[in-house]
């Protein structure tokens, strides 16, 4: 009542204690003609000016009927909007069952939108969770960490570069919808503990422009202490996640140590963020274009030059791993390094490509008989390579197999051919819903909607 400026016209018998649980209202209509089934009570009720040119037609007694089915009903409140005249009728009825009645000066369109946007926001599912929020280029980072792992320093330092503080210590999170929200506590809002220092007021010491209320959380960052041994994604092709609320946020971890730009390596991971927002995955580009170059290589040589191992699984026939081979490849490389030994690289990419398609083809194949399949189609980024296309030709040929190549300049990411059946689909007319998972091994022929 009072964040709407909204006039009190009857105070009900439960004004002082009721709560509001739902944020969504109604605008009373098949009701206004007595039709209640599916009507939820625990809304609020907003009658416009259209309802009232209704029941303004209505003869007194019908009028009376309408208002008497209504406030029987244990509705929150019933809001009139645009401060038209309160029927006679609806006051006694409202006093007769003890509803309460309110009233304001805005339309109902624009009172509607607003009050479901604050209950929304109002209602929403909350946590809090111990991290710094920031507003980086227009992106919510919510940096989380062990105590005293650097957040709130780093933090400092990308107010100096121009960005905007949310939070600190404690973050206040709210699901709208299937976006997230992040906001302080009032009584630490704007301030910073800096061990050794105490307690900052940003507002004060960088002004209004280096804060603000609340931000909509886009990217997960982890500090944690650099350890040794560990692997850390070195590429960027792996898209972790961190879940909040139910909602998937993209998530990066940064290791810790002495001498790192904190500020900066987190600037360029919430710029990253951005790109691939956009469409843009500078890592894919990267390893596309690596890819094409070590295919290019791999021509310039006839192979067999390096006895590289094969990619077999115990126990698994069709399945492959191909973390032995990278490894063997570059413990070969550091090999000739160190003795100072030439290395063959158009020898070794061939050799490596070799013993990929090795592997890949015959299973291939074996899966296609198993499935009684005789059509074999290669696709996506791997479906570029000249040996594997080469050996699956000779393959197919031998077992008299249908193969179908794609032109190299439709061999693209997965990402994209998932997009172009896609479109089809929805020349087709079908559509999802935004309950849809992601299902890795599901055929075109089971897709259901």
């Amino acid at each position: 009542v009072k964040d709407f400026d909204l006039e009190v016209v009857y105070k009900g018998l439960d004004y002082d204690t009721r709560m509001i649980t739902i944020p969504d209202v109604n605008r009373p209509a098949l009701q206004l003609v007595g039709f209640y089934d599916y009507f939820e009570p625990k809304r609020l009720q907003i009658l416009g000016k259209a309802e009232f040119t209704f029941l303004k037609a209505m003869p007194l007694e019908q009028r009376r009927k309408v208002f008497e089915d209504l406030l029987r009903c244990e509705i929150p409140a019933l809001i009139i909007a645009r401060n038209m005249e309160i029927f006679p009728e609806l006051m006694e009825i409202a006093r007769k069952h003890g509803r309460t009645l309110l009233r304001t000066e805005k339309t109902t369109v624009e009172l509607t939108s607003h009050i479901i946007d604050y209950l929304n926001r109002a209602l929403a599912p909350q946590i809090t969770r111990h991290g710094v929020l920031m507003n980086i280029y227009g992106q919510g980072v919510l940096m989380i960490g062990d105590s005293g792992i650097g957040k709130s320093e780093t933090a400092i330092e990308l107010l100096k570069r121009g960005h905007r503080l949310g939070a600190d210590d404690a973050v206040e999170i709210r699901r709208i919808s299937d976006s997230l929200y992040g906001s302080a506590p009032e009584i630490i809002r704007h301030y910073i503990e800096i061990r050794g220092i105490g307690i900052i007021d940003v507002q004060q010491l960088f002004g209004m422009g280096a804060v603000q209320f609340d931000s909509d959380i886009e990217i997960v960052i982890h500090l944690e202490p650099w350890q040794d041994g560990k692997f850390y994604d070195r590429l960027g092709l792996e898209g972790d996640t961190y879940t909040i609320l139910g909602v998937q946020l993209p998530y990066v971890t940064i290791p810790v140590r002495p001498g790192r730009n904190l500020a900066g390596i987190v600037e360029i991971a919430a710029m990253k963020n951005r790109q691939m927002r956009y469409g843009y995955n500078s890592a894919r580009d990267f390893m596309t274009q690596f890819d094409q170059k070590m295919d290019e290589l791999a021509r310039q040589s006839q192979g067999g030059v390096y006895d590289l191992p094969r990619a077999h699984v115990d126990g698994a026939d069709l399945d492959m791993s191909f973390s032995g081979l990278k490894t063997a490849v570059v413990n070969l490389a550091h090999n000739a390094q160190q003795k100072g030994e030439p290395l063959d690289a158009a020898a070794l990419a061939h050799d490596f490509n070799q013993a990929v398609s090795d592997e890949l083809v015959p299973r291939a194949m074996e899966a296609a008989r198993l499935r009684g399949r005789r059509c074999i189609v290669a696709a996506g980024g791997v479906a570029a390579n000249t040996i594997i296309r080469g050996d699956l030709e000779k393959a197919c040929e031998k077992a008299g197999y249908r193969l179908y190549l794609p032109p190299l300049r439709l061999c693209g990411d997965n990402g994209a051919m998932i997009g172009a059946q896609g479109y089809y689909e929805y020349l087709a007319g079908r559509r999802a819903g935004l309950d849809l998972n992601a299902y890795a091994t599901m055929e075109l022929d089971d897709i259901f909607y």
